[in-house]
């Protein structure tokens, strides 16, 4: 009889793990709650600031989700609210990662090719998240976006702003 318990258990852990992993991302990205201001976020250094818009990266920042270290983010402000968070990955081996990582909480992502680059994006209530992956250069480009404050912008102006202030990803 104890394996059986033991065996419901680690399926009822198996079950409430994605879900707390999908709700706290509802709440917040690295610490920083999705609608807070730069100014009640620690170590922020704003890094470019267009019409409503400010990017800032954050001293000392390592991005980690799961067991994969991203290194930097670039964090979005539309309004003097947080609504967005970017990291380049390094390589291959972090995106098959992220890839396995958000299939397994999110479901199968909807896949949008365009010119020089495929899009893969995952959406679960407020939080749309987009890997992007360039054909033309091993660049790989991961988004977070809380989708209240996101969807008043447009997503390109966005991709734009970002290349200018994201760090490049280190190895």
């Amino acid at each position: 009889m104890k394996p059986v318990k033991l065996l419901i258990v680690a399926l009822m852990v198996m079950l409430v793990i994605p879900s707390a992993y999908a709700s706290d991302i509802q709440k917040e990205f690295s610490g920083i709650k999705w609608g807070e201001k730069p100014a009640n976020v620690s170590r922020l250094i704003q890094q470019s600031r267009t019409e409503d818009v400010a990017y800032y990266t954050r001293q000392s920042d390592n991005i980690i989700i799961g067991n994969t270290i991203l290194g930097h983010g670039v964090y979005g402000f539309f309004q003097g609210k947080f609504f967005s968070v970017f990291v380049n990955l390094k390589n291959q081996v972090d995106v098959d990662r992220m890839v396995k990582r958000l299939n397994f909480y999110y479901g199968e992502p909807l896949e949008k090719m365009r010119m020089n680059s495929s899009i893969l994006i995952w959406k679960k209530d407020n939080i749309k998240i987009k890997l992007k992956q360039y054909y033309d250069r091993d660049k790989y480009k991961l988004g977070y976006y809380y989708l209240p404050l996101s969807a008043k912008l447009n997503t390109s102006r966005l991709d734009n702003e970002f290349e200018k202030v994201v760090p490049p990803a280190v190895e």
